[in-house]
């Protein structure tokens, strides 16, 4: 006996390639800026690259899936969005925290965070995390905005090209 109210196959979750790729390539372009894995020379360094890259990646596809739906609410945009913010500023409080616990260890070290507190290194990824997420999350709009509008430029134009042989 079938169930008709039950799917008979797995789907694959749908997710919105412009959007992934439009984070991704965008991500992985101020990474490869910032934070080239091979320009660096001790572990912090490629652990920084793995887990920003690793955070793109994640981040591309949650925003990926969200815009594959066929009904997106504000709500849930909005939601998304902060998150993907809360967990930058998380990630850059970890980072500060940790530069504090480095340079208490380390005496030699001239880091402007020497002995930073929890509301200290918040303060301080608040006012990193934010410019990060804002030129991560702009271009890859703007590039999004742009890709959607060059076809139907394109097909505008060849519609309005004179459908007659010339030469006859």
């Amino acid at each position: 006996m079938h169930d008709e109210s039950l799917p008979t196959a797995r789907t694959a979750p749908r997710v919105d390639r412009l959007m992934l790729v439009s984070l991704v390539v965008v991500g992985a372009m101020w990474l490869l800026l910032l934070a080239a894995p091979w320009g660096i020379d001790d572990f912090e360094g490629l652990a920084f690259f793995v887990i920003v890259a690793t955070y793109v990646v994640a981040g591309g596809l949650a925003m990926g899936a969200l815009y594959a739906r066929d009904e997106v609410t504000m709500r849930q945009e909005i939601l998304t969005l902060l998150t993907l913010w809360l967990v930058a500023v998380a990630l850059w409080t970890g980072i500060f925290l940790n530069l504090g616990v480095k340079a208490e260890h380390d005496p030699d070290t001239a880091y402007l965070v020497n002995g930073v507190s929890w509301t200290d290194s918040i303060y301080f990824a608040l006012w990193i995390a934010t410019p990060c997420f804002i030129v991560w999350q702009v271009p890859a709009l703007v590039s999004r905005i742009v890709w959607r509008r060059v076809p139907s430029r394109l097909k505008r134009v060849a519609r309005n090209a004179s459908p007659g042989v010339r030469g006859t």
